[in-house]
């Protein structure tokens, strides 16, 4: 094959189960065809590893190539993927929308030659390219308009040829016909308005589309949509759902203001009027408009300073109506919600302008408002800059914190706490754990040397200010609770057992994430002993979480905090053998989780422990039958004593020494060095000892 184009930039899009568009990464378009021009094959290389390939497609005769905007192209494969090339030029765009069809032009009259001379000896004519003829849009032509849209749009190549024919002009002189039909309540009729309007969706063609989405044409359209013959007793409300239900706040930007309204009918269309008709490729072109719409929306809004200056300064205004600002907030909320589906570039430049101009202000206003829609927008805003970029809260909390001022995470803190909600406690909850996550954020190779060195600075300096002043206050709840008697079975009303569940799933994630600081603070506090007391509670979720907890500390296998779970005047692990016990050997989660435990201590052959639990609960435990591992459990602390009785007995009185820390942990237990001998001692040097 020859190459007639190269060199154009492009990104590859793939849409995946979701209906989003996902970035498959940034390459070099070239376009190759054989001399007969019966085969094409459109190739994207990899910017960055030529010898890796992005895409390679042929191009068919009978695939649908759009051409959307100036700079993209879509397409649906054979096997139904749907692709797209974001061309970095126009200019590049257009040139491989002429080679393909070109390509086509050329295989659609090979074969319609090929078919003539197969078929017929009459003389050949020309190929058959004249556009389908629709009759003038009268009553009388309904029946005749419904036949030919309902043909082409069966094949590809008809619905081409009817698209070219379909104008914006055609379009305006058949929608009268729907009050006609109304007011003469000519029913079927109103079915053939339907499927013809569906029919011109189903092309596929953008202009159409785009026309039909205009404030003057929309209620037409979906008025013709409302009587669907698929569904004769049930009429939708369309009409009435858009002009009660779609309250914009208009913005200054005529153009911008146009692409909100036709995304949200774009939408509308998409989710509502075709969810139970429409096929994949349709649902595609649709798919594509939404997400171009985003992404100018966002680029907008992401250089708009004036108006980002304006929403915020709404929140800082004592003198505004709490109507405004809830507003501010309900917009903020919906920018954020549609950012999540564009690319994540675009994605961080949006944030980091909404935060640079004020965006984190909103939540002094929204996170303790007693209105639950203002609330749950001001979480989904928080969520999804944390998602995007966690650097940039983490950043403002320092320097407010540097300022005096009260900090976002003390709020957020404290909104856990008192909030009686169940979903927003789980979305503060996940903020926190998300603050709190320093491995969370991806690699940005934009970002420089000397940005991300102060990203580093403002994350330590955040975690040592949470540990020093704000986890006393999280955990507070759990601290004043009151001691449980050994025969009491604590029952936790709905707003604290959630609390509590929120509190010690937090805890079992400081515990795994932060090393020395974690430790720190349980060593120097009794939130264990606390915590382990959840076990005894009716409530299964909370009891899950509180041992979630302990087996998250003991996979740390540091033995300071082993001393520090039996010397505080309370045995943790007895409250995890009685809480194995109550389960009666009921095959359920808490009894999975007990085992787990005494198996992960087993099989790690965390000596400290297994001595421990032995000798102090052996015999209690021994009377579990139902699985192996406890018969187990006793040979490993057989095992362990036989080889120290040994030692002991070879070499006298044992020194200790320090182990080596583990790589999966604080590990910090002792190994007698004649313990260490023993097992590098050689089998012949065993042979030669006489035992006692």
């Amino acid at each position: 094959m020859e190459t007639v184009i190269e060199s154009r930039r492009v990104k590859v899009y793939q849409l995946n189960k979701d209906s989003e568009w996902i970035d498959k990464g940034t390459g070099i378009c070239s376009c190759l065809r054989n001399g007969t021009m019966d085969d094409a094959l459109i190739v994207v290389q990899s910017e960055e590893d030529s010898s890796s390939v992005l895409l390679e497609s042929h191009v068919l005769r009978d695939t649908d190539y759009q051409k959307q905007q100036d700079t993209l192209i879509v397409w649906t494969e054979p096997n139904g993927t749907d692709l797209a090339l974001s061309f970095q030029e126009a200019e590049g765009c257009t040139e491989i929308c002429t080679f393909v069809s070109e390509i086509k032009s050329h295989m659609l009259s090979e074969k319609a030659r090929g078919k003539r001379k197969a078929s017929s000896p009459l003389p050949e004519r020309e190929p058959r390219s004249m556009a389908i003829m629709l009759p003038d849009p009268t009553l009388a032509n309904l029946p005749e308009i419904e036949r030919v849209v309902k043909r082409a749009t069966r094949s590809i190549y008809e619905r081409e040829k009817l698209a070219s024919y379909v104008t914006q002009e055609y379009v305006a002189k058949l929608l009268p016909l729907l009050e006609t039909c109304e007011d003469l309540e000519q029913v079927q009729d109103l079915y053939r308005l339907c499927n013809i309007m569906k029919g011109f969706i189903m092309l596929q063609d953008n202009d159409i589309i785009r026309y039909m989405l205009r404030d003057d044409v929309i209620l037409d359209v979906v008025g013709c949509l409302e009587y669907d013959p698929d569904f004769p007793k049930h009429k939708a409300n369309h009409r009435e759902f858009l002009t009660k239900n779609s309250r914009f706040k208009q913005i200054s930007n005529q153009e911008i203001r146009a692409k909100i309204h036709e995304t949200f009918r774009l939408q509308y269309l998409k989710d509502a009027v075709f969810a139970r008709m429409m096929d994949d490729p349709t649902n595609s072109v649709l798919t594509s408009l939404i997400f171009i719409n985003h992404v100018e929306i966002c680029k907008h809004f992401t250089q708009d300073e004036k108006v980002l200056d304006e929403l915020f300064q709404i929140l800082e205004r004592n003198e505004e109506s709490l109507e405004r600002k809830r507003d501010a907030v309900l917009f903020t909320s919906q920018l954020c919600i549609i950012a999540k589906n564009i690319h994540l570039s675009h994605r961080k430049d949006l944030h980091k302008a909404l935060v640079r101009h004020g965006a984190l202000r909103v939540f002094d206003f929204s996170l303790s408002n007693i209105d639950t829609t203002i609330k749950a927008a001001g979480g989904d805003i928080l969520a999804n800059i944390l998602e995007t970029d966690a650097n940039l809260v983490r950043t403002y909390n320092v320097v407010q914190h540097e300022c005096g001022q009260k900090t976002l995470t003390e709020t957020i803190i404290n909104c856990l706490l008192k909030d009686d909600d169940c979903f927003t406690k789980g979305q503060y909850a996940e903020a926190i754990r998300m603050l709190l996550d320093l491995n969370a954020t991806p690699f940005d190779i934009s970002v420089t040397t000397a940005e991300s060195s102060q990203a580093r600075k403002d994350n330590e300096e955040f975690i040592s200010f949470f540990y020093k002043h704000l986890i006393k206050n999280l955990v507070n709840p759990i601290m004043e609770f009151p001691e449980i008697a050994d025969e009491e079975i604590p029952w936790l009303s709905f707003d604290k057992a959630t609390l509590a569940f929120h509190i010690c799933e937090l805890l079992s994630f400081l515990v795994k994430q932060h090393t020395y600081r974690s430790k720190y603070f349980l060593l120097s506090s009794e939130i264990s002993l606390k915590v382990v007391e959840f076990l005894r509670c009716r409530e299964g979720t909370v009891k899950l979480a509180a041992l979630r907890f302990i087996r998250a500390c003991i996979g740390t296998k540091d033995e300071m905090l082993y001393s520090h779970f039996i010397n505080k005047g309370k045995d943790i692990f007895g409250y995890v053998v009685r809480a194995l016990l109550d389960t009666n050997g009921k095959d359920n989660l808490i009894n999975s989780a007990c085992l787990e435990f005494f198996e992960f201590i087993r099989k790690e052959n965390i000596k400290f422990l297994v001595n421990h639990i032995w000798e102090k609960y052996g015999d209690k435990i021994s009377t579990i039958d139902y699985v192996d591992c406890f018969k187990q459990f006793k040979l490993r602390y057989e095992q362990n004593n036989e080889v120290i009785q040994h030692i002991q007995a070879v070499s006298g009185p044992s020194q200790s020494t320090p182990r080596r820390s583990g790589n999966d942990g604080w590990e910090t237990d002792y190994m007698d060095i004649d313990e260490e001998n023993y097992f590098n001692t050689s089998d012949d040097e065993e042979d030669n000892v006489v035992p006692e």
